[in-house]
């Protein structure tokens, strides 16, 4: 089992679109974690066309559980898209946080 699943798996991370690149455990306090989150989109979400492209990324912290009593930090890399059709740009979702949130699930 390589370092990304273990990760993945202590987390309890469900998301296939989400992969864990590196950890940090220098600070004593806290645990941060690193994750993109990207996948292949072919049609708009808002137009329905066929003309998304991919536009940048942003970064969100998301607070995860603790382990070992350990606040856990989740850097989470989200994909950005934009249309070219209808000219508005979205990012990748997931499960794990809702959109304009910086709190897991799992926490809440």
């Amino acid at each position: 089992m390589s370092q990304d699943h273990f990760i993945e798996d202590t987390l309890q991370i469900k998301d296939p679109n989400i992969i864990c690149t590196d950890i940090d455990n220098s600070n004593p306090e806290k645990q941060v974690i690193y994750a993109k989150l990207t996948y292949p989109l072919e049609s708009c979400p808002l137009c329905g066309q066929f003309s998304v492209v991919r536009f940048g990324t942003n970064l969100i912290n998301v607070r995860m559980p603790p382990i070992k009593e350990r606040p856990v930090i989740l850097k989470l890399l989200k994909q950005r898209y934009r249309c070219k059709t209808c000219q508005r740009t979205f990012s990748a979702q997931t499960s794990l946080v809702k959109p304009h949130c910086q709190i897991s699930e799992d926490t809440k």
